[in-house]
């Protein structure tokens, strides 16, 4: 038997339990979800998009992942997910003032992925040298200063506040 929706849409339930059956059990429980609501508390709606969008701001560089992985022993996506839980445990607002005063020392250490490393130069000589993942650390620390500084720019407080007031406004509807 099939539905008809206005004419726009048919549904053939006969497809349906077809499909249905033919879906393993166990394939569906194994099936990983991706990780969305935290065991955080935001202080409002405009905080908890500003969480997920700076965290999607910094979802670049793929190609540092197997090289932080065996550094670090966690996923990259983990590595910048609990960077910025930490933050937001240690009260930041993450708008665009505390955006702007974070360096890329400090950077490095809440993803746990030191900026430099000391290394042995001569017997009982040791020096500080930048770490292999320095240029990633800066990448992340300058899109960080950029979003800060455009944000300021256009007079919006954090990145959150700028999202809520773009999607009120229907992203586009008018005609740009």
């Amino acid at each position: 038997a099939t539905q008809d929706l206005d004419g726009v849409v048919t549904i053939d339930n006969a497809a349906i339990e077809k499909l249905a059956a033919g879906a393993e059990a166990e394939t569906i429980e194994k099936a990983e979800l991706p990780l969305r609501g935290l065991p955080l508390r935001f202080e409002n709606l405009e905080a908890e998009v500003n969480f997920f969008a700076l965290l999607h701001c910094l979802d670049f560089g793929s190609g540092w992942s197997a090289q932080l992985e065996q550094k670090t022993g966690r996923p990259f996506d983990e590595i910048l997910l609990f960077g910025l839980i930490g933050l937001h445990l240690e009260g930041s607002k993450l708008d665009a003032e505390a955006l702007a005063q974070i360096s890329p020392f400090n950077l490095g250490v809440l993803l746990q992925v030191p900026i430099s490393q000391e290394v042995e130069v001569a017997p009982a000589i040791r020096q500080d040298r930048d770490a292999d993942e320095k240029p990633l650390l800066m990448m992340f620390h300058r899109t960080l200063q950029d979003i800060s500084r455009k944000l300021r720019e256009r007079g919006f407080a954090s990145l959150g506040q700028l999202v809520l007031a773009e999607s009120s406004h229907g992203f586009g509807a008018s005609g740009e």
